[in-house]
Formats: C-alpha cells, sequence, structure tokens
C-alpha cells in the first residue's frame, strides 16, 4: 500500500492515519530489506547489520537531536547513521532499533517527504514518532498477543501479561495498548508517582510527564495493599495550563516496581454520536470544518477546536487584527508575532 495523501494535521493526529503509515513502514522494510525483516521481530540489533546502506553506532549518552527513547538518525551523512545509547535496558534498544528503521525508510521515501511532511508543519516530528513508534511495537509485539491479552479490552493487567510474554519493553506494549479501539491514556510510572511515560490516543488528552498528578499517587497508595486499584474522578488528571479532567477512572496495577495505568474518560462519547455532516465555523480564524476532523472540545470555553488554526472561542478573544485589512489574524499567524497578513505585506 502507498501512503495516504490529501489529509490534514488533524486526521494525522488520530490513529487511524497512524496506522496505515506503520503498515506501508512494515511493506517497505520487507521489500526492501528481506533478510532483515525476517530477523527483526526475534533479534532487531541482528537485523540492523542486514540493512546495507546503515551504519549503526553506540554511545554512552543520547546523540544531539535524539528521538525520546535516547536513540537517534542521521540521513544527511552517507551511509546513513543510527545511533543507539550504551549500556541499555537490552528491550528498550531493541524498540529503539526498529523505531530508526521507521525514520530511516521515511527519509527516503519521496511521498512523505515531499508531499506529506511540509503539510504537517509544527505538528510533523510528532506525528513521525508516532507513526515509526507503531511500526516498532507491532513488529515486536505479534499480534497473536495483542489478540490473547488486550483482545477483550485494554487493562494494565493486559498491558502486564505482553510485557511478561513477549520481548518487548514495558513502552511497547504501552503503544501497542494504544492502537487497539477505544480512546485512553496509558502512564508508566515509578511508585512514588514519578511519570516517565505518557502518551494518549484520544481522550483524557496526554498531560505530559512534568506535572504532579495526585490522583495517580492516591490510586498507587491504594494499590499497595491488593496490587491494584480503580479510582473513580477524584483530582483527575492535571494538565500544566492549570486545569484538571476529573471525568476520568484510573486503573491502577502494581508490576515489578513500575506502575502501569490506563486512564479512561467517563464523560458521554460525544464525539461517537457527532455527524460527519456536522460543520462548525472557527471564531480564530472564521474557517468552516467538519466537528469529525476536529482534535476535540476546549475544556474552557467548550468550542470545537479548528484543525486549521487549533482555535477556539479563548483564542478569538485575544484576537490580533491586521493593521492593512482590520480583519482578524489565523491563531498560527498572530502566535508568530505577526501584525499584518502576509498576503498584505
Amino acid at each position: 500500500m502507498t501512503l495516504p495523501l490529501g489529509h490534514s494535521v488533524a486526521e494525522w493526529t488520530g490513529p487511524g492515519l497512524v496506522a496505515l503509515a506503520s503498515r506501508h513502514l512494515r511493506e517497505e522494510f520487507a521489500r526492501l530489506y528481506p533478510d532483515a525483516a525476517e530477523i527483526a521481530s526475534a533479534d532487531a540489533i541482528q537485523a540492523l547489520a542486514l540493512i546495507p546502506d546503515v551504519v549503526v553506532e553506540w554511545a554512552s549518552t543520547p546523540p544531539r537531536g535524539s528521538c525520546e527513547l535516547g536513540g537517534g538518525y542521521d540521513g544527511d551523512v552517507e551511509p546513513a547513521r543510527i545511533t543507539i545509547r550504551e549500556p541499555h535496558n537490552h528491550k528498550r534498544n531493541l524498540f529503539t532499533a526498529l523505531h530508526e528503521v521507521g525514520h530511516h525508510i521515511l527519509w527516503n521515501d519521496e511521498a512523505w517527504q515531499f508531499q506529506i511532511l511540509p503539510e504537517l508543519r509544527d505538528k510533523a516530528r510528532l506525528i513521525e514518532e508516532k507513526i515509526v513508534n507503531d511500526f516498532a511495537a507491532s513488529i515486536l509485539v505479534p499480534e497473536e498477543a495483542v489478540a490473547l491479552h488486550l483482545g477483550d479490552g485494554v487493562s494494565p493487567g493486559g498491558i502486564q501479561a505482553l510485557i511478561q510474554g513477549t520481548q518487548a519493553s514495558a513502552t511497547t506494549c504501552c503503544i501497542r495498548a494504544l492502537n487497539q479501539p477505544g480512546q485512553r491514556l496509558v502512564i508508566l510510572a515509578s511508585e512514588d508517582g514519578h511519570i516517565w511515560y505518557a502518551d494518549s490516543n484520544g481522550t483524557p488528552y496526554n498531560p505530559g510527564k512534568r506535572v504532579a498528578q495526585p490522583a495517580l499517587i492516591a490510586a498507587i497508595e491504594r494499590a499497595r495493599e491488593w496490587g491494584k486499584y480503580r479510582l473513580m474522578g477524584g483530582d483527575g488528571i492535571r494538565y500544566s495550563k492549570g486545569w484538571a479532567d476529573t471525568d476520568v477512572c484510573l486503573d491502577v496495577l502494581l508490576h515489578d516496581g513500575l506502575v502501569i495505568a490506563v486512564v479512561t474518560s467517563t464523560r458521554p462519547s460525544l464525539r461517537g454520536s457527532v455527524s460527519t455532516g456536522w460543520h462548525e465555523v472557527c471564531e480564530a480564524c472564521g474557517a468552516e470544518f467538519a466537528v469529525s476532523i476536529s482534535s476535540g472540545q476546549c475544556t474552557t470555553c467548550g468550542d470545537w477546536k479548528c484543525p486549521d488554526c487549533r482555535g477556539c472561542q479563548c483564542t478569538a478573544s485575544k484576537a490580533v487584527y491586521c493593521r492593512r485589512c482590520f480583519l482578524a489574524l489565523p491563531a498560527a499567524e498572530a502566535s508568530k508575532g505577526m501584525t499584518v497578513h502576509e498576503e498584505c505585506e
């Protein structure tokens, strides 16, 4: 299959297109490097040696511009270079190796480089990371294991079973969990509540790793007696901008000093009942868009977020007006400090 073309940034941030792009990478991997692809699920490090146009370097510290996992890819050199941290967690290294192979395949994919990537603007790196993460995880965690442990729904216990039953790291198993039907936030943390991995495929949104989560810490304390605990609501999931989503259910499980948490929304599913014909007009930039491709509702004003400028009523209340035509600037231009439309220059 080929990469899906002609989609908006908002559509690319969802799991559907990411899964299609990941499938494209797996097919290209098998076509371009059949020997490497054949053994990649069993030994991803050895598979790297079978890719002739890549050299592998091991480093004690993450390379400049490295991915979150500490690996790096440089396609500007000949041959291309993949860097992996050493010493490091072996399971993590397997994932990092395939993650960087994914970057290598996309680097040489003309459709991605010249037709898709320029349209993704400031979301380009985030979306590429999601694609290559999915690519690596889908190779290391076979579909049979996913069906066995997550087929009846995603839970901390199912993720724990994947960790114990495969060669994949905890992070890899969480990524596979995020690719299952339904929306959720998945967190890995230490038993003191320090988050070292968090990602979401919809709602609840990803709060990142730097925001303290009292509800998570409370659930961990309750889980110490039975090994697991379910917390409804409480302090909810807190975000860096000062608000919290309290309409959540936190399922927490303790595993070998690790905390696995699956957080789901308890709100009625508005997105599930939205007609694809329902359109809104952005208060910030004036664009009309289908609600079905919005990234969600603003938790402050309740407006559906515009897929073009990512604005809402909150953004409109802080509108910047062009000094030449006196019309409001799109949020993307205003955020750059512009005071005149590009076309009015």
